[in-house]
Parts: structure tokens; C-alpha cells; sequence
């Protein structure tokens, strides 16, 4: 209904008096006063989070690096090469007549 309409039907109405009509007309909806019916909200349900069991690191164990020996270099004893005694030739005398040796 229009608010002329009201106002020919039954004279001056204050607007309060109007709005506690359609209020009163509004209540006696089945929807409690609401135009539109609300529309119930599905509550989610939360998914339970699966705690993720932690793997245990294994501690690689270092290995101990062994320390190379360092080979001693044998010095090489030099051969002294023994000097050959050059045998001094005797310078044999010549005999007989005509020497005219040392």
C-alpha cells in the first residue's frame, strides 16, 4: 500500500505511526521481521592439520683425514768415482850400443 492510499483510508497518519504499521505487518513474516530470509552460513570445518613428525637428522660423522707421512727423499750418496791411477810406463832402457837414453 501506497502512503496516499493510507492517507485516504484513514486521514492523517504520522509517518511513525506508518512504520509501526509495517513494522507490525514485518514481525508477523515468518522470516522475524527480515525481508529476505538470511541464509544460514555452512560453518567450515576446519581440517585437522597433521602434525608432520620431523625425521631426525643423522649426524654424518666426519672422518678424520689421515695425515700423509711424507716419505723422506733418501739423498743419493754420489759415487766417488776412483780416479784409475795411470801407471806411469817405465821407459825401458835400450840396450846395446848407440843408447842415448835417460
Amino acid at each position: 500500500m501506497s502512503r496516499c492510499f493510507r492517507y485516504l483510508r484513514w486521514g492523517k497518519i504520522s509517518f511513525a505511526q506508518e512504520k509501526e504499521g509495517v513494522w507490525a505487518r514485518r514481525r508477523s513474516l515468518p522470516t522475524g521481521g527480515h525481508l529476505k530470509k538470511k541464509k544460514k552460513k555452512k560453518k567450515k570445518k576446519k581440517k585437522k592439520k597433521k602434525k608432520k613428525k620431523k625425521k631426525k637428522k643423522k649426524k654424518k660423522k666426519k672422518k678424520k683425514k689421515k695425515k700423509k707421512k711424507k716419505k723422506k727423499k733418501k739423498k743419493k750418496k754420489k759415487k766417488k768415482k776412483k780416479k784409475k791411477k795411470k801407471k806411469k810406463k817405465k821407459k825401458k832402457k835400450k840396450k846395446g850400443a848407440g843408447a842415448g837414453g835417460n
